[in-house]
């Protein structure tokens, strides 16, 4: 399990980033951290991979302080930093995957194999060739991730990881977070889209302005449409779009939700 109890962090000499986060994530659950630009999402995911310091409060994983675990933490945390430059470090795509096994100290025969496997999960098995400068920024963040992914880890620690994708990445990250997810890992995933967050979500932790405006079930949070639009969050479309026909009841936020009601809704009029 993943937790943390009054979470803050305090820029030096400045103001507060974030402040009073508590929440727990546990093994096949994952967790949608919401709000609008400078909410303090990626500040979040930073002090959750032990990347920052907290100046409040702590991180603990399995009930133990992340800074007492150290690298024994860093080995099962994996981090999708928002911005593909600032993870791509090797020449090639394949030494860029090939990072993190190595650092494991995977075998030669299991470094090639882990890096196959996690450019084949992230869509980037076409790329292993390829210089990594000279990739579009769909084709960094899809790098980016097969180097999270080769190294297997137990967390997952996700900053935006659908931005900067067309339709077809957008769709790959869906199905890598459901397969962590199913195999009992940790996932926590920052992102301004509120039906992302209804797709993949058990719980959605939403931020305004680094404090926390809402935490609870995905369901209880998204269709408080006030609430989301109170942290300057669009809510779901099928949500706004129910409520705007003047219809009442618990909302739909996914487009299959919508086309159910709608069904109910001809099956009692007929």
């Amino acid at each position: 399990m993943l937790s943390c109890r009054e979470l803050g962090y305090r820029y030096p000499g400045g103001g507060w980033a974030i402040r009073g986060v508590s929440l727990e994530v546990r093994g096949g659950e994952a967790l949608a951290v919401l709000g609008a630009n400078g909410s303090g999402k990626t500040t979040l995911i930073l002090l959750l991979a032990g990347l920052l310091d907290p100046s409040s409060g702590c991180v603990c994983y399995n009930g133990v302080d992340v800074r007492e675990l150290g690298l024994r933490y860093r080995r099962v945390c994996g981090v999708l930093f928002q911005s593909p430059e600032d993870q791509l470090i090797a020449p090639t795509v394949r030494e860029d995957i090939a990072i993190g096994p190595l650092q494991l100290s995977f075998s030669r025969e299991e470094v090639e194999k882990a890096v196959r496997e996690a450019a084949m999960q992230a869509g980037a098995d076409h790329l292993l060739d390829r210089r990594t400068m000279r990739l579009s920024q769909g084709e960094k963040k899809r790098v980016a991730l097969a180097g999270v992914l080769a190294a297997s880890p137990k967390v997952l620690l996700l900053d935006e990881p659908a931005s900067g994708l067309d339709l077809g990445g957008v769709e790959l990250v869906k199905s890598l977070i459901r397969a962590y997810r199913s195999r009992g890992c940790i996932v926590v995933f920052t992102t301004q889209d509120s039906e992302l967050a209804a797709e993949l979500a058990d719980r959605v932790l939403l931020l305004r302005s680094g404090l926390v405006h809402a935490y609870g079930p995905a369901r209880e949070v998204l269709s408080d449409l006030d609430l989301l639009a109170e942290a300057g969050v669009k809510p779901p479309s099928p949500a706004l779009a129910y409520r705007q026909a003047g219809l009442d009841g618990s909302p739909p936020l996914t487009p299959g939700e919508l086309a159910e009601k709608i069904r109910e809704l001809r099956g009692d009029l007929g």
